[in-house]
């Protein structure tokens, strides 16, 4: 069983544009902004997030392109295999917004 972890390693000169990682939570302030719209990114987009994997983003993707948007971002408990651990792990930084 896969944990669905993900390790990105930065090429030379490349600038960190995903969160780091520290101890298996996100090292965000909480008064950051979300970064990923969960209506309109994609599923590499969505990759992004702690703890979604690849096979967490289609489902989310589906999932919206079945039942329409999210109208708030704890909807997204919504898609099979989203409980509250993922959840929490992610809505710092998830909107629905514009």
């Amino acid at each position: 069983m896969l944990d669905q972890q993900q390790i990105y390693v930065l090429r030379i000169r490349e600038e960190a544009t995903i969160p780091t990682i520290s101890g298996g939570v996100p090292s965000r302030s909480a008064s950051a902004e979300p970064v990923v719209n969960i209506n309109t990114a994609t599923a590499e987009e969505l990759q992004q997030l702690p703890r979604i994997g690849p096979a967490l983003a289609q489902r989310i993707v589906a999932y919206r392109e079945m039942y329409g948007p999210f109208r708030n971002i704890e909807d997204i408990m919504q898609v099979s295999g989203i409980g509250e651990a993922i959840f929490n792990a992610i809505r710092d930084y998830i909107t629905v917004g514009p």
